[in-house]
């Protein structure tokens, strides 16, 4: 029924349906008598558009392909069955680039207008997609599209497997950092001004960033000391000494801000103590410490000295995903590797025995029919000795049958740790001496009567 054939009608038909629209007729009683007298079965959409018309009054299809005429456009009308599937315009400068390129074909389609009037290509961030551009056209400028940027650093952070919490504060600074509409507003909205208070100060501080013996950072802190010390000597007396402080957790996150202030003149001393941010690096929160300091000594106005709720700075928030992603890969590791410190001797056995006593220590061992069973080679993962569920564990600490040899090397009831914290040759010659040299797989199944 809603085949397109049913649903197009003729100018007469559609003359019609605006001249029951002009009298008032209900859309529900047009759309009934073009199907009754015309067989036509149409939908509120399908009405819609038949009975929209412009100011001007010309059909929104036939207005827009005027405008573009008068403009200078070329216009393409594309219809499949008579129904408008799309328009194409070009204009003079894309005739002539389309001439100068006819092997590259770029199509942009917008939902809105560009509010810009320079040259713009929009593409993802191919490197060298981007650089052919600017070769080619140095005068053009380059976008990225918002929504898949948005979308990339999404998919980036669930697969970092970042807390839900911390998540949704990373994409809301990098949301803002998106939609920006200037220099200004972008460092405003998404960033704590992490710029040193020596650079841009307004205010009756005066900064010393030198020291009269250059230093390096390589250097043996004693040579630190005696150049810091050096430089502080020659200093006017001061009225104020502020001593400050600030670090992160790891680096990246929980960061903390501190200061001692002594005010000579008045025999008096004052602390500060600030959060610099949930997600934070140590330079931020050294930064945070003086401006704190700065505020209360000099009242400077700075008006986003740190919070519980700062913004986070977008190199503070990359790093801290950085560092979740290795802290998480590394305590995967250490669950599946049940002695973390390698076992002494182990490189230095032959290949059998380095692979052998590698896959025990990761619990992935043919050698055990637990690992045959998830695999699909055992049927079940009892030990072929005992009967018991079969392990690394079991085989190295717990199985009776092999009680004998395990206690000759080991003692009395040895834990996994002491026997994988070596010797490396212990654990070899003991599958050696128990038999288990080869996977325990089942027995084939006998042949068909």
């Amino acid at each position: 029924m809603l085949e397109p054939e049913n649903r197009r009608l003729t100018e007469d038909e559609k003359e019609v349906a605006r001249q029951f629209h002009r009298v008032g007729a209900d859309k529900k009683r047009i759309r009934q008598h073009m199907l009754d007298q015309y067989g036509k079965v149409l939908t509120r959409h399908d009405l819609n558009n038949v009975l929209r018309v412009p100011k001007n009054g010309q059909p929104d299809l036939e207005a827009a392909i005027s405008i573009l005429s008068e403009r200078g456009f070329a216009s393409t009308v594309v219809e499949d069955a008579g129904t408008v599937c799309g328009l194409f315009f070009q204009d003079q400068e894309m005739r002539s680039a389309y001439e100068k390129f006819p092997d590259l074909l770029l199509m942009d389609s917008t939902y809105k207008l560009l509010d810009i009037r320079t040259p713009v290509w929009l593409t993802d961030k191919d490197r060298a997609e981007k650089a052919a551009i600017k070769d080619v056209f140095p005068d053009c400028d380059q976008f990225l599209c918002s929504f898949h940027v948005l979308q990339s650093f999404r998919r980036e952070l669930n697969l970092a497997s970042v807390e839900k919490g911390e998540r949704e504060r990373i994409l809301g600074v990098l949301q803002q950092l998106v939609f920006a509409s200037s220099e200004t507003e972008y460092r405003r909205s998404a960033f704590y001004s992490c710029d040193p208070p020596w650079l841009g100060h307004r205010g009756g501080i005066t900064f010393r960033v030198d020291l009269p013996v250059a230093t390096h950072q390589l250097d043996p802190p004693a040579v630190c000391r005696e150049a810091a010390l050096r430089a502080i000597v020659e200093l006017p007396h001061p009225d104020v000494t502020i001593w400050s402080d600030g670090s992160a957790r790891g680096g990246t996150e929980q960061g903390g801000a501190g200061a001692l202030i002594q005010f000579h003149h008045l025999n008096r001393e004052e602390t500060v103590r600030a959060p610099a941010g949930a997600v934070c690096s140590s330079l931020r929160a050294e930064l945070t410490a003086m401006r704190e300091a700065f505020a209360v000594v000099a009242g400077l106005e700075d008006g986003e000295l740190a919070s519980t709720n700062a913004p986070i700075d977008l190199s503070s928030a990359r790093a801290a995903v950085t560092r979740h992603v290795r802290e998480l890969s590394r305590q995967r590791a250490t669950a599946a590797h049940p002695h973390p410190d390698p076992t002494p001797g182990h490189d230095s056995l032959a290949r059998w025995g380095s692979v052998t006593l590698s896959q025990l220590r990761t619990g992935t061992s043919p050698l055990t029919r637990d690992t045959l069973h998830k695999i699909g080679l055992a049927a079940d993962d009892e030990c072929p000795a005992c009967g018991e569920p079969d392990s690394a564990a079991h085989l190295l600490t717990d199985c009776p049958a092999y009680e004998a040899a395990r206690r000759r090397r080991w003692g009395v009831d040895p834990r996994l740790v002491d026997v994988l914290g070596g010797p490396a040759t212990k654990v070899v010659t003991f599958i050696e001496d128990v038999g288990r040299t080869e996977p325990p797989l089942d027995p084939p199944a006998p042949p068909p009567p």
